[in-house]
């Protein structure tokens, strides 16, 4: 392999999720074509792909086959990090010294590549979360987004100088994701949101105490735990769809 070749291993090991490095290597072990390799890919990803694909000199031919596999189980690898579990914590004058701070939620956000899962009770434009999505949804068409709002905390009011943004504008701000709020199950009364979590590409799953505010990112003591684990990421996302028809409804 020479440099340019390896170049483009790098860019693509870096381009590519675990799970479509998996799902991919998985369909040329099947036999497929490279055409159907790559749809397991959102399609605006694919011509990228296949431009470092052949870069790297990889493809669903007899002689290339067996490389490509051999790479992308690499790839694979390297995303993978089931133990990977990590404290996240909002603390005073940054005084926590283990961990993650929850201030670093938008960086997770901006790394994005394929889909942004998050949910919260209250959710105020202070948040550094909020320009991060708004940022996410307006430069990246190609990463999707669902948003799981409580509807009686977020009355777009503002309190103690933190305006509280109402579904409407979560949903008028970010006009690609799909956004939804807490149903009414008696007059005047709405299903509390009280989960609160930010799942990245199916394969990072951040579960917190902190809302979506600066005081939550800033001020208070939060504590939450990072896991990287495909499974358990896909799983909590998966229990979310099902609970959309019940108790939750779109904005």
């Amino acid at each position: 392999m020479d440099e340019q070749q390896q170049d483009a291993l790098i860019a693509l090991g870096a381009y590519l999720t675990g799970t479509e490095a998996e799902e991919m290597a998985n369909r040329l072990e099947a036999g497929e074509t490279l055409s159907q390799v790559l749809g397991v890919t959102q399609a605006s990803r694919r011509a990228p792909i296949r431009k470092l694909f052949k870069a790297a000199g990889y493809g669903a031919g007899d002689e290339q086959r067996q490389l490509t596999v051999a790479s992308l189980r690499g790839i694979q690898g390297a995303h993978s990090n089931v133990a990977g579990i990590s404290p996240v914590w909002t603390a005073p004058h940054l005084l926590a010294s283990v961990g993650d701070l929850n201030s670093s939620r938008s960086r997770l956000v901006k790394d994005a590549r394929v889909s942004i899962v998050c949910s919260t009770y209250n959710f105020q434009a202070s948040s550094d979360l909020w320009k991060a999505l708004t940022d996410m949804d307006a430069e990246h068409p190609e990463v999707t987004m669902r948003i799981y709002v409580d509807s009686s905390a977020n009355d777009g009011k503002t309190t103690a100088g933190s305006k509280s943004l109402s579904p409407e504008e979560i949903a008028r701000g970010l006009p690609r994701a799909s956004v939804f709020r807490t149903k009414e199950y008696q007059q005047g009364r709405c299903y509390r949101n009280h989960a609160k979590f930010l799942a990245i590409d199916h394969e990072l799953l951040l579960v917190t105490s902190a809302n979506f505010s600066y005081s939550a990112e800033n001020l208070n003591i939060e504590l939450g735990l990072k896991a990287e684990n495909r499974n358990l990421t896909e799983m909590v996302e998966n229990e979310m769809r099902h609970l959309e028809t019940h108790v939750y409804e779109q904005v």
